[in-house]
């Protein structure tokens, strides 16, 4: 049996015209991630939306879940909310084990941690444990340990701070639980504490936490009002919107439960707002709260405008958290219109979906119970009955508002099908759980399972059982929002009245009815009276829109005119001054550059000439110094000389020659330098040349041996020339002393060429007798062969011997590229 349309005789708030006055709504919000947002906006999203879900689910889930299921449909940080004054000791991200359920880690941190961190670490493990689903149930040993054991730690007088914030985590976990009374303990002492040494922030938190967190119960909801209402005075003058924010709004949800729907209603506009002045974008939650307490008063008009908005608001931010709500807001919205009823239905059957899609079982049969609560047209009935069983068997209802709802939908459905047997089962069924709801969350929408039964018994004409259940009904407290159902249940009392002869109790009764239905005619005309003030304020508005917007165009036209004329003669006085500046500017930095060049050439020009004179100094230093020590390798040679001429012996004349021979090959090389332009490059033909015609000539051989010097147009670096050099002496004066015996005619020929590899290859040959046989020169103890093979392996040549009719002595070697500039380059041939 449908109650009708939630209806009501207060109107809206009106201006000393008389007529409404909407909140102006802001334009819709551009989406950002919710962590893009500000912490303390962050946080008050997070209680706005934990525990709009909290009362959104009639308290079936506790706030610890919903904050938990929270933080994680919008990805923030749990903490956000419970470090609240207390950030900069527990940052938000500096935790990642306590979102991600990894208490073990903390454990094993603990072992090692010392001093602050181990205090940090114990509050922390208490707080995860304290803020677990039902935590008291579940948690309160590992809770209680932690924070215990942190409370001891802190009471030192440098961890004030620490101290007042696990008091006040203690009070959380106790006021929630089986004790009470120590939470209030614990909370008064941590208030206490923050007086004492001015943390008002701390103190605020405490008041909210204890207002919040206090178990449900109609006797202490005024006492959790005042709670947080000094909570709220200490967040307005400490300038703290976002927590003044989260108060209000949670002052209003108690509001609601004691049916104080007009202060509500005024605490949730103040709250919007100070959102607004805040810049906090999630408005949705506020909205609905709004349009939750115009549906339950039966406000018409404006009250849609908040169900569209909050709608518009959470869609364009993609907060889906609250839709499903939002959606059955909306059809209860429409369910105030008798004419939109098709509306209604198509709301509610939204909102069912998104409850399909979140896995919704809790609330998803309060929809289903509104969605037909209504006038059915021919079938619905039937097509309902088939939607509800068909959800039940995707989603069986588990709690006890699921169930509620569960059987009122089932009840309304029969009804419509006039099999009332099924409703009164389904109805008691209803009345039962009813009165579990009411002893935990007041009284508030409690009473229709008792109108359904009342019903029943008028039909089977059991007047005594319907009498008991109309009273009870109208005596509820909950016939507010339903006044067409009151009206019916005072006729029908009349005429139980009738029947029994109590005609004194029935006229009573009738005299209410007819209050009731001119009440319900004030209310009709009051509401039309409202659409006529709504269009003609609209109406108003829009003409005045219309005249400004005329009056606007008007001015704006003969502004631009005369800012037209304004920039015309700016931009010429302008494109002046700025000509000016700029041809000064470039006259100014065309000298600059001009001297900046001059100057720049002459330091160039005079470093120029310093280094060529550093360069000449040192080619003459050099070339000095190679000149040197050619002279010193002449006096060496000379000393040599004199020397032999005190020797006798044969072998030590011979080695004194020789060394004299090897000492004037280097000295021709360094007499090749200091005549060189090049100080490090040695022309290899005239070496080459000059060294073989100072053995020819020194050992007497050119009479009798032919030499032949054919050396490829080569530079080698001074470091390759002189090993190469003492080779070329070694090779040739063996060649001259020991080739052609008996002073035998004989050809020696030195070559130096570039093979094909890249490589330099020097050749010694000569016709005369060659190599004893059997004789291994390369691996000959001889002083002459020995150096030849050490200065193959100072060049990193190959050394090789061929002896065929006479003996060819070959080195191969890469050769330093050069340039000559002095510098490693490519070498020129």
């Amino acid at each position: 049996m449908g109650l009708g349309s939630p209806i009501s005789d207060r109107a809206q708030s009106v201006d000393s015209s008389g007529l409404p006055t909407p909140y102006r709504f802001q334009a819709s919000p551009v989406f950002h991630p919710a962590k893009w947002y500000p912490l303390a906006q962050q946080r008050l999203l997070l209680q706005l939306s934990s525990t709009y879900y909290h009362v959104y689910k009639n308290a079936d889930i506790d706030l610890d879940t919903t904050l938990i299921h929270a933080a994680r449909y919008l990805g923030l940080c749990r903490l956000t909310v419970i470090n609240e004054a207390f950030e900069r000791e527990i940052p938000e991200g500096s935790v990642p084990w306590f979102d991600g359920r990894d208490p073990a880690f903390a454990v094993r941190a603990l072992a090692a941690a010392k001093g602050l961190e181990h205090l940090r670490l114990l509050t922390l493990l208490g707080l995860y444990y304290a803020f677990q689903p039902d935590p008291w149930k579940n948690y309160k040993d590992s809770a209680a340990f932690y924070l215990g054991a942190a409370s001891l730690e802190s009471q030192s007088p440098d961890q004030g701070g620490w101290h007042r914030q696990i008091l006040c985590f203690l009070g959380k976990l106790y006021i929630m639980g089986d004790q009470p009374q120590r939470g209030v303990s614990y909370f008064d002492e941590c208030i206490a504490a923050c007086r004492a040494n001015g943390d008002k922030a701390t103190e605020a938190k405490a008041l909210a936490w204890r207002g919040l967190y206090m178990r449900y119960a109609a006797a202490n909801t005024n006492d959790r009002i005042d709670i947080l209402q000094r909570a709220r005075e200490i967040y307005r003058e400490t300038g703290n919107l976002e927590g003044e924010v989260n108060t209000l709004t949670n002052i209003g949800y108690l509001l609601v439960s004691a049916l104080q729907l007009p202060k509500a209603r005024e605490v949730f506009l103040q709250a919007l707002q100070l959102e607004d002045s805040a810049g906090f974008a999630y408005t949705h939650y506020t909205t609905d709260d709004i349009a939750m307490v115009d549906v339950f008063e039966g406000r018409y008009g404006e009250p849609l405008s908040y169900g569209l908005q909050s709608v518009k608001t959470a869609e364009a931010l993609k907060d889906s958290l609250p839709l499903a709500s939002l959606y059955s807001r909306m059809a209860d919205l429409y369910g105030l219109l008798d004419d939109k009823m098709a509306d209604h239905r198509k709301w509610s059957l939204k909102s069912v979906d998104r409850m399909i899609i979140d896995k919704d079982e809790a609330y998803l049969y309060v929809v289903l119970a509104n969605a037909f609560n209504w006038p059915m047209d021919s079938g619905q009935p039937t097509a309902g009955l088939a939607r509800i069983r068909e959800v039940a068997k995707l989603y069986p209802p588990y709690s006890v508002s699921g169930l509620l709802h569960y059987h009122r939908a089932l009840a309304e459905c029969f009804e419509a099908l006039q099999q009332y047997d099924s409703v009164e089962m389904h109805a008691r069924e209803s009345a039962r759980l009813e009165k579990q709801i009411s002893r935990q969350r007041g009284t508030i929408n409690t009473a229709f399972s008792g109108y359904w039964l009342a019903n029943i018994y008028l039909r089977k004409k059991e007047y005594a059982k319907a009498r008991r259940y109309f009273q009870r009904f109208v005596t509820s407290g909950n016939t507010n929002s339903f006044l067409n159902a009151e009206r019916d249940a005072e006729l029908s009392m009349a005429r139980i009245d009738s029947a029994t002869g109590d005609y004194h109790s029935g006229m009573r009764h009738l005299q209410n009815y007819i209050q009731l239905q001119d009440s319900n005619l004030k209310i009709q005309g009051r509401r039309m009276v409202e659409d006529i003030a709504v269009k003609y304020e609209t109406e108003k508005k829009e003409n005045e829109i219309r005249l400004r917007d005329q009056r606007i165009s008007l001015l704006q036209q003969a502004d631009e005119l005369r800012q037209t004329r304004l920039r015309s003669a700016e931009l010429t006085r302008n494109m002046t001054i700025v000509g000016i500046v700029l041809l000064f500017v470039i006259l100014i930095l065309l000298y600059g550059r001009y001297s900046i060049k001059n100057r720049a050439n002459k330091q160039f020009n005079e470093q120029n000439l310093a280094l060529q004179r550093l360069v000449t100094e040192k080619d003459w230093l050099v070339k000095e110094i190679h000149h040197r020590v050619k002279n010193n390798l002449q006096i060496v040679m000379s000393l040599l000389n004199s020397q032999s001429a005190y020797l006798t012996d044969e072998r030590a004349l011979s080695a004194i020659r020789e060394s004299q021979n090897r000492v004037q090959a280097i000295s021709l090389l360094h007499q090749k330098l200091y005549q060189s332009e090049n100080l490090s490059v040695i022309d290899m033909p005239s070496y080459v040349k000059e060294v073989t015609e100072y053995l020819a000539e020194n050992l007497n051989a050119r009479h009798r041996i032919d030499f032949e010097v054919n050396v490829a147009p080569v530079a080698l670096d001074v470091s390759q020339a002189v090993p190469l050099g003492l080779i070329v002496n070694e090779a040739v004066t063996n060649a001259i002393k020991y080739a052609f015996p008996d002073e035998n005619k004989g050809h020696i020929r030195v070559s130096m060429e570039t093979a094909g590899d890249g490589r330099m290859l020097v050749t010694i040959l000569d016709n005369g007798i060659g190599l004893p046989e059997g004789y291994d020169g390369l691996h000959s103890p001889s002083l002459g062969m020995s150096l030849m093979k050490g200065l193959s392996k100072q060049l990193d040549g190959e050394f090789s011997l061929v002896n065929h009719e006479g003996l060819t002595i070959q080195v191969s070697f890469n050769p330093v590229k050069i340039d000559y500039n002095g510098k490693e380059g490519t070498d020129r041939r």
